[in-house]
């Protein structure tokens, strides 16, 4: 199945109060349609149809809405900065067997309410990224220790840091509850909001292709 036609087989349930409702809607989706059912170590990789409506989702929104090369994965609440590596390897060398590049950005988020510990921010500072890439923790909190609401603080962070071919975004999926803990590619996102979808399959393309091959 194409990661299009997948992803706008998707029926979203209403956005009402929890900012990761659409994730949890959408779970026994992926669980019935998922075309990737991969593993990664005692993971399972999959392709997701709803980032949420919080940072994860404004970050995966704005990739798409900018034309960024890369893509978002949601990452299991209790991951370890060694099962990242894993992770964040095979979606980079997936990318760079699509199409060649040369510099890369692998970003993830600084704590925020209810995740004092993010595990995509011990990922960064642990070192284990491939070689020639760059991390970067985007700070949810402001100097003054308020916590930011909307995007364009983000978006400041992300100017000040450069141009990159690729930006990999990672975010953790912090009330996931599944049997076994997923790893999940974003194919699509709808921002901070409940606005229109925008795709984001090329990260999931690449690596059903690079799953395929071996």
């Amino acid at each position: 199945m194409p990661v299009t036609a997948y992803r706008l087989g998707y029926q979203p349930a209403p956005i009402t109060a929890p900012q990761d409702q659409g994730i949890r809607a959408s779970d026994a989706y992926v669980a019935a349609h998922d075309p990737l059912r991969a593993r990664v170590g005692e993971a399972d990789l999959a392709l997701g149809v709803d980032p949420g409506t919080y940072f994860c989702g404004g970050l995966a929104h704005w990739l798409a809405h900018t034309g960024r090369r890369g893509g978002f994965i949601h990452v299991p609440p209790g991951s370890t900065p060694v099962e990242l590596a894993a992770v964040v390897a095979l979606a980079l060398e997936a990318l760079h067997a699509a199409t060649p590049f040369r510099t890369a950005l692998v970003t993830g988020f600084g704590p925020f309410p209810g995740v004092p510990e993010n595990p995509t921010a011990a990922f960064i500072a642990a070192g284990l990224l491939p070689p020639g890439a760059t991390g970067a923790v985007l700070a949810l909190y402001g100097p003054d220790g308020e916590a930011y609401t909307a995007m364009p603080s983000v978006e400041t962070q992300l100017a000040a840091l450069g141009a990159f071919d690729v930006h990999l975004a990672l975010g953790v999926d912090s009330r996931q509850r599944l049997a076994r803990p997923r790893f999940t590619i974003e194919t699509q996102s709808r921002g901070m909001a409940d606005g229109p979808w925008l795709g984001l399959e090329e990260l999931g393309r690449a690596v059903i292709s690079a799953i395929s091959s071996r």
